[in-house]
């Protein structure tokens, strides 16, 4: 949408104001979110200057804000009243747009004749529809990424970095290394993948495994937009911290920067078919390592025996604690099957059958439905 040279630009504050001289006037929140709307489906264009997340200090012209962007962006308010005539964002959880302004012509405009209020309860009924088509992506997705780490894991032939980062890092502290070989890991790991270490045949062999992202490979170039956008510690955590490469490659990549005696210990486990920086590492794992992601402590020596017993009643809890959170417990088998699954592999580093999972969720959700059936 072009706005014309002269047209009249107001701030959120300056709308809001406008918004309350109507007749009738607009409450604020509905105001708000009818605004908010406009702009998400480019009735209303917007102007701001971007954050850089590199400096942390806003460009210097004007641009036009993308209403695919809005889905991201919320206004900076008490409830009562504008803090700024910022823009944040929810992903990055810092100021997304600064300056924001909007041209008063398009938006008296496209101002629904109904009034706020009526534009506000149609988007609650569209928001609802299309949240619960959300709701079963969602669960399709979760569903999917469980089952590829479960795949991983046993295939034994990846390397999780998250896990490999955590391990070295207990190294470090145990063998008084100096310097952050955990922070280290991860800068070493994004400089090989720039210069294509991991890749075969012209292809990456960086998988990643993100349940919020649809790319199942992380290449240099997707790399670097990640990391323009997200900066250095987010981009660390959704992309490096999630991705898995091939043993072969891993082995000469550590070979080519690690101290040589925690290389050498690291390889040796692997060689035999464990994996030292994970429960499921078998006798060769390394007995001392504890995962900090792990709450039960391995028997040093161990050849096998009993399995973990699964805490079951922790896992209870932990899922009525996710029912007492605004969104609530699922209403989905799948969904309450991959929160408890997700509870497991971060005590235990690993999870129950499929079945056994199912079976007790089985019993959650008749619980639930009993549960609703009583008089209140």
């Amino acid at each position: 949408m072009i706005v014309s040279r002269g047209a009249v630009l107001w701030t959120p504050s300056e709308a809001v104001v406008w918004g309350r001289s109507l007749d009738p006037p607009e409450s604020f929140q509905n105001f708000l979110r009818t605004l908010h709307e406009l702009c998400r489906s480019n009735r209303v264009p917007a102007f701001g200057r971007r954050w850089a997340a590199n400096t942390g200090a806003p460009a210097i012209a004007l641009e036009p804000i993308s209403p695919h962007e809005w889905a991201d962006l919320h206004f900076n308010s008490d409830g009562e009243k504008l803090q700024n005539d910022d823009l944040s964002s929810f992903s990055l959880r810092r100021p997304g747009w600064t300056f924001v302004q909007f041209p008063a012509d398009d938006l008296i405009r496209e101002w629904p004749q109904a009034g706020g209020a009526a534009f506000v309860e149609e988007l609650a009924d569209r928001y609802w529809a299309t949240r619960e088509r959300a709701f079963e992506k969602r669960t399709k997705r979760l569903s999917t990424f469980n089952r590829r780490v479960r795949c991983l894991r046993r295939d034994g032939r990846w390397v999780s970095i998250r896990e490999l980062s955590d391990w070295l890092a207990h190294e470090a502290q145990a063998t008084a290394l100096d310097g952050d070989l955990k922070a280290c890991t991860y800068r070493e790991f994004w400089r090989a993948s720039r210069n294509r270490e991991f890749d075969r045949d012209g292809k990456t062999r960086v998988l990643l495994l993100n349940p919020t992202t649809t790319g199942a490979r992380l290449d240099p170039e997707r790399g670097r937009r990640a990391l323009d956008v997200h900066g250095w510690d987010g981009f660390v955590e959704q992309f490096l911290a999630c991705s898995w490469v091939e043993i072969e490659p891993t082995r000469r990549w550590l070979a080519g920067w690690l101290p040589r005696n925690i290389y050498e210990k690291w390889d040796a486990a692997h060689a035999c078919g464990g994996r030292p920086h994970s429960d499921q590492g078998g006798s060769a794992a390394l007995p001392e390592f504890k995962s900090p992601s792990t709450q039960t402590k391995r028997r040093s020596g161990s050849q096998g025996g009993r399995p973990p017993k699964w805490d079951w009643e922790g896992c209870a809890i932990a899922l009525i604690a996710h029912a007492n959170t605004p969104d609530g417990l699922p209403g989905s088998q799948a969904e309450i099957e991959g929160l408890m699954a997700t509870f497991f592999y971060n005590r235990y580093g690993c999870e129950p059958a499929e079945s056994l999972i199912r079976e007790h969720a089985v019993k959650i959700i008749a619980e639930l439905r009993r549960g609703r059936e009583l008089p209140p």
